[in-house]
């Protein structure tokens, strides 16, 4: 059972690729854009015009090389010549000098930007077990409880296991009574997500754009500052697809497994895996999920008083924008800790107890205290990250 979806970008989504940060050797601004570079497309450019030798008695000179600093011994006819044919992609950004780039995944035949069924698949499955635990809360406090209890930092990595464990993977194969529960009896088994590219009416646009990143960590008598590294703020700069963005992707229930797999009765009725209305479930469980971290997100921007329309309008317009547009959806990078995590549940005492046994103390009651958000030239702060809109088609 196939099921067309589109996923309607409502505040920047960045997703990263494998190779992570680039540094200034791997691209070069232009005024307004961003040249990402082939590393062999640059090395067999720079040998067309006999540059390869001068390009590194450079790098051994320089203690932090860049390209755009190389580029000023070049004559511009070679330059213009090496940008045409090393650049791969070239991407829109704001008024700021870039120090590394997060480029966002991209299709590696057409360079477009796209996001992974992997990952619209691991934030379904978050959503689901937000639901589950809503329906039924006795496994997560008990999971909660002996966490706190053992006071074993790497068992903090295994709660997510343990929840898994029950409320996704305690089901049967038919005639295989014995088999161990795991990836084997897992519900999300049955769904398969493609990946989700862009519609086509969108392919001639540019999709994304670099945007700065700072960290907004809310202080003790509210308000709030920008999380430091030494003396300066903390800012990254990510390749983001822009809002406003739609994307097409497919969820299949496989029709042959569901045939073996026994829902385990210890689940409520009322929020089974229904395998003949998955969508229904999916519809129940973003909803859920989403418009409490949207109350959360609220909360926290209002105690930073970032909220008002006297103070910071852009953040007021942004979740107003996203309440309007009907959002029921959050991926990516920058998304936050509530967002990636059960701790949405939990209650600001049993946060509190959470971070005092397994994060750095602080003062601040609120836990998490901190958020990415992106800010302009001026360091006003704009927008958040990952807000999306999910449809079912047919």
């Amino acid at each position: 059972m196939k099921k067309l979806v589109k996923l309607t970008v409502l505040s920047p989504v960045h997703i990263g690729d494998e190779r992570g940060k680039r540094t200034q050797l791997e691209f070069f601004e232009e005024y307004a854009f961003i040249h990402i570079f082939s590393e062999d497309k640059l090395i067999r450019a720079l040998k067309q015009k006999g540059k390869i030798s001068a390009f590194l008695n450079y790098l051994e000179q320089q203690p932090y090389p860049s390209l755009k600093r190389f580029w000023q011994h070049i004559h511009p006819k070679d330059r213009n010549f090496i940008l045409k044919e090393a650049t791969v992609r070239k991407i829109r950004k704001g008024a700021f000098n870039i120090k590394s780039l997060q480029p966002h995944i991209s299709d590696p035949i057409t360079s477009i930007p796209y996001i992974p069924g992997s990952s619209i698949k691991g934030s379904l499955r978050s959503a689901l077990l937000y639901y589950f635990v809503s329906e039924n809360t006795n496994p997560f406090i008990k999971v909660f409880e002996k966490l706190i209890k053992e006071r074993n930092l790497k068992n903090r990595k295994e709660i997510g296991t343990e929840l898994d464990v029950y409320y996704f993977q305690s089901n049967n194969i038919k005639g295989k009574n014995r088999l161990k529960k795991g990836g084997n009896t897992d519900l999300m088994r049955l769904v398969k997500v493609s990946d989700a590219f862009v519609r086509k009416e969108y392919r001639s646009n540019q999709i994304s754009e670099v945007v700065r990143v700072k960290i907004v960590s809310l202080n003790n008598n509210g308000g709030f500052h920008f999380s430091k590294s030494r003396d300066s703020d903390i800012e990254v700069f990510v390749e983001v697809i822009k809002p406003g963005t739609e994307l097409i992707f497919e969820i299949d229930i496989d029709e042959f497994l569901k045939e073996f797999i026994e829902t385990n009765g210890h689940r409520k009725k009322e929020y089974q895996y229904d395998q003949g209305d998955m969508e229904e479930l999916l519809r129940k469980a973003l909803i859920t999920k989403y418009e409490k971290l949207l109350i959360e997100e609220k909360d926290f921007f209002e105690k930073c008083g970032l909220y008002s329309e006297e103070n910071n309008s852009y953040m007021k317009k942004s979740f107003d924008t996203l309440i309007k547009k009907g959002v029921n959806f959050r991926i990516g990078w920058g998304t936050g800790l509530l967002n990636m995590t059960p701790n949405l549940f939990l209650g600001k005492d049993k946060r509190q107890e959470l971070r005092s046994n397994f994060f750095q103390r602080r003062s601040n009651p609120v836990f998490p205290q901190s958020r990415k958000v992106i800010v302009d030239e001026n360091d006003r702060i704009t927008d958040t990250l990952g807000w999306c809109k999910l449809e079912f088609l047919e």
